[in-house]
C-alpha cells in the first residue's frame, strides 16, 4: 500500500501518513490553484564552483524523478537566459552523472501553469537535503562519503541547525524491507544507516521523514520549497590529512576559526539520538575520573600476530595495574551493537579508542574532548606500513592521536608495544593536554605531517590532492592500494589501480621534488629502519595493484628485518 494519497486544495500543506512499505506519496492534486501559481517561481543561491565542490540552495524548485531533474521557473523579468542558466550538481565526490537544474524562462501566471498543470504535483515544505548514499551497508561510507558531505553544504548557507526533509538515493536492496524496523536493523546494517539519516535530518523526531528517489512515483511531479543539493568533493573519499570544512589546517570561509564542521556534525548526530552535545573541556584533566575506560574496535583485524597482540595487550591492561593506573579495557564487537544510540552511548564514555585501519578509526571523531585515539597501523600492501584514515586525528583538535611506530607496523608490533603506546594515551590524558591542541599537526603520523607540509608548501599539489582540477574530483587520485585516505600511499608513490598504471603523483600532481625533499627532512628512511638502500627496484605486484616503483630518486631498501621497502 504505500502512503495514503491525499488531495488538498492548498498545494503547499504537507501531509505525510505512515504506511507499510514507507514510499512517500503526499498532497497530490491535478490542478494548481491560479492565485497560488506566483509563489513557484524559482531562485537558485551557489556557493563555491563547479562540479568540485559547488552547493545550491533552491527555491520552489520542481523536481521530474522520472528524469531525476530539478526545474526553476524564473520569470524573465528576473532573469534572462543569458544571466541565468543551467546548473549541473554534483551529489557525491565520485564520477558520476551530477544532478541536473534546469532553468525554464517564463513571461506570466498562465504560462507558468501550463508547464506544471500536465502531470499531479505535491508539496515538501520547509527545508529539504538531497545527497546520494555511497556503500551504505557500511556506516563510515553511508555517513562520511555522502551525509557529511551533503552536511558541509548546509553549513555554506548557515543552515546547519535546521530540521530538514531527508532526500536520498541509494540502494534499496541493501535494506529491502522497513529501515526503521529495530530488527531488520540488526540483520541489515543498511537500515540502520537510513534510519540514521532520518533521524539527523529530524534531529531525533519520530515524525522526520525521508524520501528515497527510488520510491517516488514516476508520473508525478515535487515541489520543494527549499532544497540543498550539492556535496561535491566534500566527503571522507576525497581528504587527505583532514576532513572537508575541518578548519584546523585550512582555512574553511563559512565558519569562525577554532570552530568546524566535525564537531557540529557530531553534535548533531548525539542529539538526534537524544543525547546532549558533547561537553567542552579547557584540558584532559577536566572532570577525569580515576579509571580509564580503554574501548578496542574489533574490526578488520589485518594479521594473526597483530589480533593476538592486541588481545594479549588488552587482557593484561585490564587486569594488572601499570604506573598505578588501572585501567577498564574492553574490545568492542560494534556490529553486534545496536541500535546506534547504544553505540554512541559507548563511545562518548570512552577515554582510550584503540583501533587499527578501516571502519573502527571513524568512531574516533564521536570521541569526547580530552580522549585518545591510537592508531595501531597495519602492512596492507606488503612492507609498507600505512595508518590509513589518519585524517580523522586531523580533523578533531579536541583529542589527540597516536600512532605505532612505523618501524614496528612494518616489522609486526608485539603485545608489550601496543601496552606501551596506550600508556602514552594516558600519560597525555594525566598530563592536561590542551583543549583545543594548540597544534593540529600533532594528531598525524610521519606520513601525514609529510603531505600536510606538501600542500602547505605547493598549492598545486593541494588542488590536486582535492580534486580541484581534475574532471572526477580527484577520483583517480584516490584510488590507492590501502584505502581511500591512506596518506601513506602518496609518501610510497604508489600507483593507482587504474588499468592505465598512472602513479599517483600524475593523478594527485605532487609536486614530487619537494615531496623527496621531505620525505628526507622527516627521516623517513630511519623511521622505517632502513640499514641499506638500493637503486634498482624490481617490479612487484599484489592482487592487481601495482607499485610505482621507477620514479628517480625513488629508493629500495633493506630494514633491519631484512625485509624490503620503496621509499
Amino acid at each position: 500500500s504505500g502512503f495514503t494519497m491525499h488531495r488538498s486544495r492548498d498545494p503547499f500543506r504537507k501531509v505525510v501518513c505512515l504506511s507499510f512499505l514507507f514510499a512517500v506519496k503526499t498532497c497530490c492534486y491535478e490542478h494548481l490553484p491560479a492565485e497560488r501559481v506566483k509563489d513557484l517561481a524559482g531562485k537558485a543561491e551557489c556557493k563555491d564552483a563547479g562540479l568540485y565542490n559547488q552547493t545550491c540552495l533552491l527555491h520552489n524548485a520542481i523536481y521530474d524523478p522520472s528524469q531525476d531533474v530539478f526545474y526553476l521557473f524564473v520569470r524573465r523579468s528576473q532573469g534572462s537566459p543569458e544571466d541565468v542558466t543551467d546548473l549541473a550538481v554534483a551529489l557525491i565526490g565520485l564520477p558520476q552523472e551530477p544532478v541536473a537544474v534546469k532553468i525554464v524562462p517564463y513571461d506570466d501566471d498562465r504560462e507558468l501553469e501550463e508547464h506544471i498543470s500536465s502531470r499531479r504535483l505535491w508539496s515538501v515544505l520547509g527545508l529539504t537535503v538531497r545527497f546520494n548514499a555511497l556503500w551504505h551497508s557500511n556506516w563510515a561510507h553511508g555517513f562520511f562519503d555522502g551525509l557529511y558531505a551533503a552536511f558541509v553544504g548546509l553549513v555554506k548557507f548557515g543552515l546547519q541547525n535546521e530540521v530538514y526533509t531527508t532526500f536520498v538515493s541509494l540502494d534499496s536492496s541493501l535494506c529491502p524491507f522497513d529501515y526503521r524496523n529495530a530488527y531488520l536493523q540488526t540483520r541489515f546494517p543498511a537500515c540502520w544507516v537510513q534510519e540514521a539519516y532520518r533521524l539527523f535530518g529530524s534531529v531525533g523526531d519520530d515524525a522526520g521523514v525521508l524520501l528515497e528517489q527510488s520510491h517516488l512515483k514516476q508520473d508525478e511531479l515535487i515541489h520543494f520549497e527549499r532544497i540543498v543539493l550539492g556535496a561535491g568533493g566534500h566527503g571522507q573519499y576525497t581528504s587527505n590529512v583532514a576532513l572537508p570544512g575541518s578548519n584546523t589546517f585550512f582555512r574553511f570561509p563559512y565558519l569562525p576559526e577554532g570552530e568546524g564542521v566535525p564537531r557540529l556534525f557530531v553534535n548533531r548526530m548525539y542529539r538526534a539520538h537524544g543525547f546532549p552535545p558533547l561537553p567542552a573541556r579547557r584540558n584532559a584533566r577536566d572532570d577525569r575520573r580515576h579509571i580509564l575506560k580503554l574501548r578496542a574496535a574489533n574490526v578488520e583485524p589485518f594479521s594473526a600476530q597483530e589480533r593476538a597482540a592486541q588481545k594479549a595487550a588488552i587482557v593484561e591492561l585490564s587486569s594488572d595495574n601499570h604506573s598505578g593506573e588501572v585501567i577498564d579495557a574492553e574490545v568492542i564487537n560494534w556490529e553486534e551493537i545496536q541500535p546506534f544510540r547504544k553505540q554512541l552511548e559507548i563511545i562518548r564514555d570512552t577515554d582510550i579508542f584503540l583501533s587499527g585501519p578501516g571502519t573502527g578509526q571513524f568512531y574516533s571523531l564521536f570521541l569526547p574532548d580530552g580522549a585518545v585515539q591510537v592508531n595501531l597501523g597495519a602492512q596492507i600492501v606488503q612492507h609498507s606500513p600505512t595508518f590509513a584514515e589518519e585524517m580523522l586525528g586531523g580533523s578533531n583538535a579536541n583529542i589527540r592521536a597516536l600512532y605505532m611506530h612505523p618501524k614496528s607496523v612494518v616489522r609486526g608490533y608485539s603485545k608489550d608495544e601496543v601496552i606501551s603506546l596506550v600508556m602514552q594515551a594516558v600519560h597525555a590524558i594525566r598530563s592536561g593536554f590542551e583543549i583545543p591542541l594548540a597544534n593540529p599537526k600533532d594528531n598525524l603520523s610521519v606520513f601525514g605531517k609529510i603531505i600536510l607540509e606538501l600542500m602547505q608548501r605547493s598549492p598545486e599539489t593541494r588542488a590536486g590532492l582535492t580534486g580541484e582540477r581534475s574532471s572526477d574530483h580527484g577520483y583517480a587520485c584516490h584510488m590507492r592500494p590501502t584505502g581511500q585516505t591512506s596518506v601513506s600511499d602518496l609518501v610510497f608513490e604508489f600507483n593507482t589501480l587504474l588499468e592505465s598504471g598512472e602513479p599517483l603523483s600524475a593523478a594527485c600532481g605532487l609536486d614530487l621534488a619537494l615531496l623527496r625533499q621531505l620525505k628526507r627532512a622527516y627521516g623517513l628512511k630511519e623511521a622505517l629502519g632502513v640499514v641499506e638502500e638500493r637503486p634498482q627496484l624490481e617490479l612487484k605486484r599484489m592482487k592487481n595493484k601495482k607499485l610505482h616503483e621507477g620514479l628517480l630518486e625513488t629508493i629500495s631498501c633493506t630494514c633491519q628485518d631484512h625485509r624490503r621497502v620503496n621509499l
